[in-house]
């Protein structure tokens, strides 16, 4: 929890949904770092928010910090980063589509049921 009892969230994927994302969690979670590999990062004004081009990076430097994974990247990576972000044993709030087929969003269910680690599928 950061501060004033507020979880701790790190956001992928910096587009459209990332950004709404940054401005409508900021009443129920602390920001600590946002990636994107592909946006300025340059454009985020709060300096106590650590940017980052690159997931594994982020998660290696950022990972005892957060509480919650927010994965707004494409379709296609939300199988790879959440994944990605349980290898961390953290929870995932993820942009639907969850996956792009049935068997990759069962192996998402099965590995947070596996960490004890809620997944949170998201319009």
């Amino acid at each position: 929890m950061g501060k004033n009892n507020k979880l701790k969230l790190g956001i992928v994927g910096y587009g459209n949904i990332g950004r709404r994302h940054h401005l409508t969690s900021q009443k129920f979670f602390d920001i600590v770092c946002i990636c994107d590999n592909k946006v300025d990062l340059n454009t985020i004004e709060d300096p106590a928010i650590r940017c980052y081009q690159d997931l594994d990076e982020m998660l290696r430097n950022e990972h005892r910090n957060l509480d919650i994974v927010s994965i707004a990247t494409p379709n296609h990576l939300h199988f790879e980063h959440t994944m990605k972000v349980f290898d961390y044993n953290l929870n995932v709030l993820v942009e639907k589509p969850m996956a792009l087929n049935e068997r990759d969003c069962m192996q998402m269910i099965r590995r947070s049921e596996e960490l004890n680690k809620r997944l949170f599928v998201v319009k």
